[in-house]
């Protein structure tokens, strides 16, 4: 008798019994690796989103920082000044005003030019102007040396000299401070900041970026920039903003 209860199989109810707790498991650890997998998702594209806004940031305000620098500083660490490095100094408008920093308002693709001495290049290739131009929402960004013919801001003129630096770029948009603490929405501006009067102290910058894959998750955020404006993150994607200022010294003994 023992032998024959022994060798019994499961029963059908057994069976059912063991699928359902079998069925149970596999759901819970599905939905596991399902919430896993959205939250590592959600982790890489708030991390890409971040890192573009960085970087975006970091060479703008990189750039007007060094607006108007005019010294050259050898391999030896020698400074010399542009006049008597022979490298050529920024560029004067038909007024005999420095134009080392050309900025136009664009609401929130604001655009500008600057020009500076880069020590990092050698000295016949040291002065260079550099812009930053909207294509869409692809931000671009150029480095031509200076005297180059193109006009960088001439959004008709040939765009060969930029390149993309970062897609998805919500919000560019940029506030110049004169000495007396006055705002400018584009320089110069000789109505807020005139020359010999006041000089251009700092720029205020605010970025808002948008990550470049949609992702399930909140409703849209709303940023304020530097100006006021309002710039709302579309509906399942996320959104990075950034602001601040940079001061710009080589500009106060204009």
């Amino acid at each position: 008798m023992r032998g024959k209860l022994s060798e019994r199989g499961l029963t059908i109810v057994e069976l059912i019994i063991a699928g359902f707790i079998l069925t149970v498991i596999l759901g819970i650890v599905g939905t596991y690796l399902a919430e896993q997998s959205r939250l590592n998702r959600a982790t890489l594209v708030s991390s890409e989103v971040q890192d573009k806004a960085r970087l975006v940031m970091q060479l703008v305000t990189q750039d007007l920082q060094l607006g108007g620098a005019k010294t050259y500083v050898d391999e030896n660490g020698e400074i010399m000044p542009v006049s008597t490095a022979g490298i050529s100094s920024c560029p004067d408008d038909a007024a005999g005003n420095a134009t080392c920093l050309v900025a136009i308002d664009g609401s929130l693709q604001d655009v500008f030019s600057t020009v500076y001495v880069n020590t990092l290049r050698s000295p016949a290739e040291s002065c260079r102007e550099v812009a930053y131009m909207f294509d869409g929402d692809m931000l671009q960004r150029a480095d031509q040396a200076c005297g180059t013919s193109t006009d960088l801001l001439d959004p008709t003129a040939d765009s060969a000299a930029y390149s993309p630096l970062a897609p998805n770029i919500v919000a560019l948009d940029i506030a110049y401070k004169c000495s007396d603490g006055d705002l400018m929405s584009s320089y110069p501006d000789e109505a807020i900041c005139p020359v010999g009067i006041g000089y251009l102290r700092s720029a205020i910058v605010s970025v808002v970026a948008r990550s470049n894959d949609r992702l399930d998750g909140p409703g849209p955020a709303t940023f304020t920039t530097v100006s006021g404006l309002s710039v709302t993150c579309p509906a399942d994607f996320r959104c990075f903003a950034l602001q601040q200022e940079v001061l710009m010294p080589n500009f106060k003994d204009r």
